[in-house]
Formats: C-alpha cells, sequence, structure tokens
C-alpha cells in the first residue's frame, strides 16, 4: 500500500482533513491527493463516518434531560433520569444445531429500536452480533424476540457486556434519531454519517442550522469525547479474509504475553485486529481479525492457538446481515493498546494531536 497505508491512517483520525491539509502533510500536489483519495475511495469503498464513544454520550443524554427540570426535579428525578440516558454495548452470540436462513435471522434481531446495529453469521453455525441498550429490559426485550422468531431451531444465545479497546461498527441514522441531544448535536452527527466529508455549512443547510452551529456541536462533540473523530470503513470487503476472535484468559499470567502480542499491532502497517473489545464473563477479548492474505491470517491464528495462559476460538466470516464491520488502516498511535505499551516504557511516548473540523 505505501503512501497509500499512511494516508488512510491519517484519515483514520482525520477523515474530514481538506485536500489542502492532506496535500501538506504527504508533500503531494492537492491535485495528486485528490486522485489517489479519488481511486481509495472507488476500490475500497471508503466511507466517511462519525466514530462515536457511548461511555461518554450518557453525560450529554443527561445534559439535556437535566436542562428541561427545575431544580427540585432534577433532584428527585436524577435516578430515573441517568438509568435511562446512554447506552451500553454488548456481544450477542447466536450458536445453532442447525442454521436459519439469512433472512430469519435478520428478522429475528430486527426491533423498531434498532437495538442490534451489526449481526454476521459464521461458517460454522454461529452468529455473531453488536448490540446497543439502554436497560436490561431492553437485553429481555431483545432474547425474548429472537427465542421466539426462531422457536423451531435449537440454539444458544448469550448476551455479553463488552467493553471496547479500539474499532468501532458504523451506527446507522435510525439509532442516532433515538440519541436524547439537543438538535444541533443530533442533526451533525446523522450529517456525518450520511456524509462524513460534507462541508458544515452543507450538513445544517439540510436542518436550517448554520455553519457555525454545526462548527460548535463538533467542537462540543469532540471535547466532550462523545466524538472520537470522523473516521472511515472500507465498504467492499469481499478482497480481505474475516474471522471473529473470543480470547479466553486462563490466570493472571496473560501479562507478558499481551505485550508481545500489542507490540506486533503496533508494529504492523495495517493492524489486523480492526477491533478489540473486552469482555469480563468469561475474563477476555472480543476482536475482529481482517487480512488481505489468508495465509497470514492463518499463522496469525496458528500464533493464537500457541497462547499458554489464554484460550482462543475463532470463527471465519460467513455473511454479514445487518450493518456494517468498521474495517480500517487504524493509527495504532491512538488506540489504547498504544497507550499500554506505553505505560510499560515498551514504545515512544506520543504527543498526538486532536482531529480538526476539516470543511466548514
Amino acid at each position: 500500500m505505501g503512501n497509500n497505508a499512511a494516508l488512510l491512517k491519517f484519515l483514520s483520525v482525520n477523515g474530514r482533513a481538506t485536500i489542502q491539509e492532506l496535500a501538506q502533510k504527504f508533500g503531494m500536489k492537492p491535485e495528486e491527493v485528490s486522485k489517489d483519495l479519488e481511486e481509495l475511495s472507488s476500490r475500497e469503498g471508503l466511507t466517511f463516518a462519525p466514530e462515536i464513544n457511548f461511555e461518554n454520550l450518557w453525560l450529554m443524554e443527561f445534559a439535556k434531560q437535566a436542562r428541561q427540570q427545575t431544580k427540585r426535579g432534577i433532584i428527585g428525578e436524577a435516578s430515573e433520569i441517568v438509568a435511562n440516558a446512554g447506552f451500553s454495548e454488548y456481544l450477542l452470540k447466536l450458536d445453532f444445531e442447525s442454521m436459519p436462513k439469512y433472512e430469519e435471522l435478520t428478522n429475528a434481531t430486527s426491533t423498531k429500536e434498532r437495538y442490534v446495529q451489526f449481526l454476521a453469521t459464521t461458517k460454522s453455525k454461529k452468529a455473531y452480533g453488536y448490540v446497543l441498550a439502554r436497560t436490561y429490559d431492553d437485553i429481555g426485550y431483545i432474547v425474548r424476540g429472537i427465542q421466539s422468531k426462531l422457536s423451531k431451531y435449537r440454539f444458544t444465545i448469550s448476551v455479553i457486556r463488552i467493553f471496547p479497546e479500539w474499532g468501532f461498527f458504523p451506527i446507522d441514522v435510525d439509532m442516532i434519531n433515538s440519541f436524547k441531544l439537543f438538535d444541533s448535536y443530533k442533526n451533525l452527527l446523522v450529517g456525518l454519517t450520511k456524509k462524513g466529508r460534507a462541508p458544515f455549512s452543507e450538513i445544517g443547510a439540510e436542518y436550517g442550522q448554520g455553519s457555525t452551529q454545526m462548527l460548535y456541536a463538533y467542537d462540543r462533540l469532540i471535547r466532550t469525547r462523545v466524538l472520537k473523530w470522523v473516521t472511515y470503513y472500507i465498504a467492499n470487503i469481499s478482497q480481505y479474509s474475516i474471522a471473529f476472535l473470543e480470547l479466553t484468559l486462563k490466570g493472571s499470567d496473560f501479562e507478558k504475553e499481551k505485550e508481545k502480542w500489542y507490540l506486533k499491532m503496533a508494529k504492523s502497517e495495517m493492524c489486523p485486529y480492526v477491533y478489540m473489545a473486552r469482555m469480563l464473563s468469561p475474563l477476555g477479548y472480543f476482536g475482529i481479525l481482517a487480512f488481505q492474505d489468508k495465509e497470514e491470517l492463518k499463522k496469525e491464528i496458528d500464533a493464537l492457538s500457541k497462547f499458554k495462559y489464554a484460550e482462543s476460538n475463532v470463527e471465519m466470516l460467513d455473511k454479514v446481515l445487518v450493518g456494517k464491520i468498521g474495517l480500517r488502516y487504524f493509527d495504532m498511535r491512538y488506540s489504547s493498546a498504544y497507550a499500554y505499551l506505553e505505560s510499560k516504557g515498551l514504545v515512544e511516548r506520543q504527543s498526538l494531536p486532536s482531529p480538526g473540523a476539516g470543511y466548514i
């Protein structure tokens, strides 16, 4: 990939960088950058979108609801407001004796609330999903719906709370419209989801708002870390071999193996682990791997099997039924893996800039 890999890494955390900014960054002519980006977008199916930090979203939702209350109302209803602010992230696992049809699975996980933002089958009668839910009642509702709609099949179902380390699943417009945010914030996120590199003036015009309002909303969401950055995902995934990983820890001595594992990721031109999240039950990690070379994927799976203090289970992707995988050439210096390596003195400390606003 060469220069293209560097360009894609930069765009992974600066998706709104202008052509002029990219040209200055890479010492190229603007027309050259424009041509490279156009060719990459066509070949890879690059789609620019916001990466949302759900750990912080509840603060902004709480702020809106609290502002609509009197002081006495806030005190009296604070616990209820907090309970219904924000989303938790979950891994949905379905393990079948005989596999339902694709349309049956899609229908079984579909709700008007759009809880299941991603769903994919594997080549071994399993399915994995990414779920956003506000309460445990929501989870119960999802599970009961799946059990009812797939009642003729024998299967086990698990819903596991996950804590993302890096990577993302692109969120659809219907879900964003359900956020309890002030209109300017919500409109900006919807606009960035539809067209991530559009000028703020264009995004605002759709909602009768100006570029200044959109710029303020962008700055506010960036500073509160609700919006990590505008990034991209590769829509044309057919050229990649993709697998799901469940890594279960077998004792407290995994740290040394983890250091080597993370160092290998940090040094990769493209980190093959495009998504990684911690799980508490069972204690371990859930990840998504993507390789263009099938043999390299086999090597990585073999390396995982040799961990002494962790047990790996790898399932090959069959078909994506709902949503998209956030496959990208991520700049790992912005990941928690790199921060972990920094804390151990294993990599050079970085002072990284925040993403710019880009097109206004």
